[in-house]
């Protein structure tokens, strides 16, 4: 029987990664709405152009931008999740004549058959990870907890 590409297994499983502009509020204030509104067309060009076939990329709130992986391992999304910062970090954006320094922070969540958890606390981990990255510096990628890596089960069912 052919798996569903959104079928758990132990060792791979649904990532989602959660990226958010650094200071984008300042951004906007500074340098104006205009400008706020250019970076984030030219990053979704910019997270487009990276974006492999098996990762699904989607803007998800104001600044902020998510990437859905499956069948993916820990250790795949948190190269994937440092792969689109690094396309921010030090690469500026260009607007009317000024550069603007952009900086991204992530937080991942991870859904295996060996770390069931639910929708709700896929979410709660990745956030988790965003505020964390954001805490701790900004211009990271957190790194997923033991709660949500393989080998680690929990009680509930994934719903």
């Amino acid at each position: 029987m052919a798996q569903s590409p959104t079928t758990v297994s132990p060792d791979r499983g649904l990532a989602t990664i959660l990226f958010d502009i650094d200071h984008f509020k300042l951004i906007n204030d500074r340098q104006g709405h205009l400008a706020g509104d250019f970076i984030l067309k030219n990053l979704a060009v910019r997270f487009q152009a990276l974006s492999q076939a098996d990762e699904f990329l989607a803007r998800y709130g104001g600044e902020e931008f998510a990437i859905v992986l499956s069948k993916a391992t820990v250790e795949r999304a948190a190269a994937c999740a440092e792969r689109f910062r690094l396309a921010v970090d030090g690469h500026p954006f260009e607007f009317e004549g000024q550069t603007c320094m952009v900086t991204v922070s992530a937080g991942i969540g991870f859904l295996s058959a060996s770390a069931v958890r639910t929708a709700s606390d896929l979410s709660s981990q990745v956030d988790e990870g965003l505020s964390k990255a954001k805490r701790t510096g900004r211009n990271r990628v957190a790194p997923i907890s033991l709660a949500c890596q393989p080998g680690t089960r929990t009680s509930r069912p994934i719903t």
